[in-house]
């Protein structure tokens, strides 16, 4: 059942203009229908589209926004884990050709890079950079400068994988610009200084 009786073009509405104005509370209840009534698809008038990615992405801002008002740490956490969720949700159900999966792993990767209260947060990032890596090596490498390609390599000398970040910085080099080179010679300089 729709909320109070509504239609699902009417929910749509409201939860649309409840975001734009950055009501999350309010867009909350109306946007959690829409995920579980029409997680993919919505007949619309016309020739309108419904972008169901584009309701999961508001949702996870909705969820992240609402987090950030609260002050009990068991209830941010909850906010948090369930826009968590739905990275993972529209990772699993959406395929190659209904999202730009590239995209959407960038953005869960950024997402749990800022995240604190999730367990082990900047090495789950990393792994997603590294699927994103696997899928178009040279754009991670270039990308921002090569921040993302620096931030699993310093992960991986974190984590105490020594020669995953030696090999990924040999296999990278060739593509990697000025400001990764000069990063790679840092690192290089501490894991071979540090017995």
């Amino acid at each position: 059942e729709a909320p109070f009786g509504m239609s699902s073009l009417e929910v749509l509405s409201i939860f649309n203009g409840n975001f734009t104005n950055r009501d999350y509370n309010s867009a909350l209840p109306f946007g959690r229908w829409l995920l579980i009534a029409h997680p993919k698809t919505m007949e619309l008038p016309g020739n309108a589209t419904y972008r169901a990615d584009r309701t999961f992405s508001r949702m996870i801002t909705v969820y992240d926004e609402i987090s950030k008002q609260q002050s009990d740490p068991v209830l941010r956490e909850a906010y948090i884990d369930s826009a968590h969720a739905l990275f993972k949700q529209v990772l699993e159900i959406f395929d190659e050709n209904e999202i730009d999966r590239y995209r959407w792993t960038f953005d869960y990767g950024r997402f749990l890079q800022t995240q604190r209260d999730i367990d082990n947060n900047e090495m789950l990032a990393a792994e997603q950079y590294m699927k994103l890596y696997e899928k178009d090596s040279e754009r991670l490498v270039t990308e921002a400068n090569g921040y993302y390609i620096q931030f699993i390599v310093d992960q991986f000398i974190r984590n105490e994988m020594r020669e995953e970040a030696i090999a990924l910085m040999a296999e990278t080099e060739p593509v990697a610009g000025p400001e990764t080179l000069e990063f790679y010679s840092r690192m290089r300089d501490r894991l071979f200084s540090n017995p």
